[in-house]
């Protein structure tokens, strides 16, 4: 047969199911035919419909290229087509911008001293940071306990206002003693770290609705905000006036209190053990180029000087207020040059000679010591 039946009957063997078009194909000697109207129930035959003739695109091309007309390109669109589709395109709704993630502004502390409180863990916590409070007014201070006895783990979560003050905190305040202001500086040193929450490490990407507030809780709320950006701007200002103006580019660090010249004289291998000291305390906040003690100067001056303006101002934050050998330090910034006094030798950005000079008068000290036991 060169044409198909009048009906569709889905048993002929020469019908079968097009899987990609969904249509029943009819497939003769020369061409095959695509059946248009009602599908078949059951597997009866349908009468409701006819069969209209496959064109292949062979075809399709053949017949393009009799009616085409030079200068115009068959594959592009008609200009009222182009401008629907343009249309539609206009009128698809664009994809949600993902949500940024809230800002993290808590610190977990862990090995804090097992009578501190809160209030002396404000008082610390809040030298770099304004906290945030609770509709008491209260910092946002929660301590840990042991479910089964009910004592303090040592463990504290503490929340700021703003994010920048987490790293300043974790910064200046890891690894340090909670009360070394007040010259106690015994037992485990806190460690200070970014707090992290469930929804943070969660596979679980369901967002719970926040609860609905009352018109009293937004005024409540209002009202503390407008109070914590209030304290925010004082913190900022009252820290800005205690520096010094050149903090913007000054790399050096004066400590004073740091000693007395009656040590230096008692203890020939002070000074070696002080600069040591401090170096290493300050490289834990960037590069140290110079560390000098200024052995003439009465008020126990030494000077750290930073490779970057930064990490001298982390050394100023730490070290200023600290209590050192009984002494409360006074720290200051300069980004020029020291003109404090010390024992006439070498250029004061090298003092390798001074160390030198002491560690000889240290080994004379000790030879005179062994005459005199003679």
């Amino acid at each position: 047969m060169s044409e198909p039946p009048a009906y569709l009957d889905p048993r002929d063997p020469a019908v079968h199911l097009d899987q990609h078009t969904q249509r029943y194909v009819w497939e003769g000697a020369e061409k095959d035919w695509e059946w248009h109207g009602r599908l078949p129930v059951g597997g009866e035959r349908q009468t409701s419909g006819r069969w209209i003739e496959v064109i292949s695109q062979e075809e399709i091309n053949k017949q393009q290229e009799v009616y085409s007309v030079a200068g115009v390109d068959e594959t592009v669109p008609a200009a009222p087509v182009i401008k629907r589709q343009q249309g539609k395109k206009r009128k698809e709704p664009e994809p949600a911008a993902p949500k940024k993630p809230k800002p993290n502004t808590a610190v977990f502390v862990s090995q804090l001293p097992l009578d501190a409180v809160v209030s002396e863990i404000a008082e610390v916590f809040s030298r770099y940071g304004v906290l945030l409070e609770n509709e008491e007014g209260e910092p946002r201070i929660k301590l840990y306990h042991d479910n089964e006895t009910g004592a303090f783990k040592g463990e504290a979560l503490v929340v700021y206002f703003k994010p920048e003050s987490v790293e300043l905190a974790i910064q200046l305040l890891d690894d340090t003693y909670l009360r070394a202001s007040k010259g106690v500086c015994t037992g485990p040193r806190m460690h200070v770290e970014r707090a992290q929450f469930q929804n943070e490490t969660s596979a679980d990407t369901s967002e719970k609705k926040p609860r609905e507030l009352s018109e009293a809780e937004r005024k409540s709320l209002k009202k503390r905000m407008s109070k914590m950006n209030s304290k925010t701007n004082d913190w900022d200002s009252d820290s800005d006036s205690e520096r010094p103006k050149a903090q913007a580019t000054a790399r050096t660090l004066i400590l004073k209190k740091m000693f007395t010249l009656a040590e230096l004289d008692e203890d020939a291998t002070l000074l070696l053990d002080l600069k040591q000291d401090v170096r290493e305390e300050c490289e834990s906040l960037g590069e140290v180029t110079n560390v000098v003690l200024w052995d003439r100067e009465p008020e126990g001056v030494i000077t750290v000087r930073f490779r970057d303006p930064a990490a001298a101002q982390r050394a100023y934050a730490k070290m200023d207020g600290r209590y050192f050998a009984g002494r409360q330090i006074v720290a200051s910034l300069t980004d020029v040059r020291p003109k404090f006094r010390k024992t006439a030798h070498a250029d004061d950005e090298d003092d390798e000679n001074d160390e030198r000079r002491r560690a000889d008068a240290f080994g004379d000290w000790l030879d005179g010591q062994g005459e005199e036991n003679k």
